[in-house]
């Protein structure tokens, strides 16, 4: 049996046949339901599914895999939790990974494009507006929270409690990192782990790398290498040589990237 088919049947044994069943037809009209875009895996509580879910890309099954054990970092046993309130809207726009012990509080509008990843024990609570881009990758143990919960009061002012998100394509946010209100990433942004993001970034172009708390700019053209083919190389020249700390790209190297 090779190793596709097993992962096939991993993902069968694990899945929640029940929820998956509930959820997909309580929150979709039948002849999409029918295609099982969402699917979801080990334990998984629903609190409200009162709002609404859009699919503005062509549906196929298992678009949508909640639970899944990508990062490796949270047991399949650790429960998720997902809520859609009355006004709240979950727009998913091709394929969309989420893993185990996530929390989804979603109260507003939250966007998340092809091939975004969030990975496990994140938590997103969107009260007002949330989106991510493309191949965004979201690391363990995140929070993305887009709202105060409560008005502060300042020098007899109070500013509005809610706010937005807004992370472009391919941006990697660093394990243990705080995304707040009023955080805009432009395309190809890395977050180190553990930082606090709050404020717009556009200025700093793409191909940066924010880090710190409050988050600011440490590097200029630095970017996630994405070709396996290549990574893997690279793998094998570390792996050769032990006490070499840099590897330089060629030329056509620098071309795939």
């Amino acid at each position: 049996m090779n190793e596709r088919i097993k992962g096939y049947f991993k993902l069968l044994v694990r899945l929640n046949y029940l929820k998956t069943l509930y959820f997909n037809f309580k929150m979709l009209p039948l002849k999409d339901a029918c295609k099982f875009p969402f699917l979801f895996f080990g334990k998984v509580e629903f609190g409200t599914l009162t709002g609404s879910i859009v699919i503005s890309s062509s549906i196929k099954t298992g678009m949508f895999r909640w639970g899944v054990m990508i990062d490796g970092f949270t047991s399949s046993k650790v429960s998720s939790h997902f809520s859609l309130g009355r006004k709240a809207r979950l727009e998913i726009n091709g394929r969309v990974d989420v893993g185990c012990g996530v929390v989804f509080r979603i109260l507003g509008d939250l966007t998340l494009l092809n091939n975004s990843f969030i990975g496990s024990r994140t938590v997103v609570a969107c009260s007002h507006k949330i989106f991510l881009g493309e191949f965004v990758r979201v690391a363990f143990g995140n929070v993305l929270m887009d709202t105060n919960h409560h008005y502060i009061v300042h020098d007899g002012c109070v500013h509005r409690k809610e706010g937005s998100i807004i992370i472009g394509n391919r941006c990697w946010i660093g394990n243990n990192s705080h995304i707040s209100k009023g955080c805009v990433l432009p395309s190809n942004t890395i977050v180190a782990a553990r930082s606090f993001v709050a404020k717009d970034y556009r200025e700093c172009g793409e191909y940066c790398l924010l880090v710190g708390s409050p988050a600011k700019m440490k590097q200029t053209d630095v970017r996630r290498l994405y070709d396996l083919k290549l990574e893997q190389a690279i793998q094998n020249y570390f792996d050769l040589h032990e006490n070499e700390e840099t590897y330089c790209l060629s030329n056509d190297e620098i071309g795939i990237i």
